[in-house]
């Protein structure tokens, strides 16, 4: 059941970069209905203490409502509150940052075409990369492995921030949980960063009055396929550490 909720959201994710409430409220509810049932007490417990630190995690900035609220889909895959469960938001991130470099990477070979006119617009400093990197690589070649890789992730996130992650979109589009690249200014109101109900109420309403018309919009990885992915190792944790 977990694994299909997360599928479903994950394709959502990937095709339009939110989860609906409506879905993961659906996925919650009827966990929550089938663990009462089952008289599974300690896994409602547990799955209310990671919802407790995936809303930690949204006002602290680094993730997005509907990643709160599918976390405690792991407390039905670990035993409460043990050395695994606790080590579910530590194995996220790590299976996170994975899949981020992934994604990463293929988005930019995606966006090719425009990379190198980027490259040449950027800072001169870049040029002295390569011969940098070569003389590493006589010194000490782990290392400079580890750098030429930080560089390219670093290049290949920095062009990607101004053709993918930045996106003009009508107003129509914007919703809850947006992010506004430029801060939008109307009779004095000033809106920026993240976007709240009420701001997305008033932008729609600015745009419906044709104060506005377009809004620039960050987009950041979707990241619920990296909770699919993490999910699965944790119900396949026994099979993975046969094969090591």
């Amino acid at each position: 059941m977990s694994i299909t909720c997360l599928v479903i959201a994950s394709l959502w994710d990937l095709r339009s970069r939110e989860v609906p409430d409506f879905l993961s409220y659906t996925f919650i509810g009827t966990l929550c209905i089938i663990a009462l049932y089952n008289g599974m007490y300690v896994q409602l417990l547990s799955a209310t203490v990671l919802l407790a630190i995936g809303w930690a995690f949204v006002y602290g900035g680094a993730w997005g409502g509907a990643d709160a609220k599918l976390l405690p889909l792991f407390a039905f895959v670990t035993e409460p509150f043990t050395l695994a469960y606790w080590l579910v938001i530590p194995a996220l991130f790590t299976v996170g940052a994975v899949y981020g470099i992934i994604w990463v990477l293929c988005a930019t070979l995606y966006h090719y075409q425009g990379l190198l006119d980027w490259v040449r617009g950027q800072h001169t400093g870049w040029i002295l990369a390569p011969f940098i990197l070569g003389g590493l690589y006589l010194v000490y070649w782990p290392l400079a492995v580890m750098i030429t890789v930080l560089v390219l992730f670093t290049v290949c996130t920095s062009y990607l921030y101004t053709c993918e992650f930045s996106q003009s979109v009508n107003f129509r589009s914007v919703v809850p949980g947006d992010w506004l690249m430029q801060p939008i200014t109307v009779n004095n109101t000033t809106l920026e960063g993240l976007l709240t109900e009420n701001d997305a109420r008033l932008v729609h309403r600015w745009g419906f009055e044709g104060l506005i018309t377009n809004v620039q919009i960050k987009y950041g990885i979707p990241f619920i396929p990296a909770f699919l992915f993490t999910y699965l190792l944790y119900f396949y944790k026994d099979y993975v550490l046969s094969l090591m």
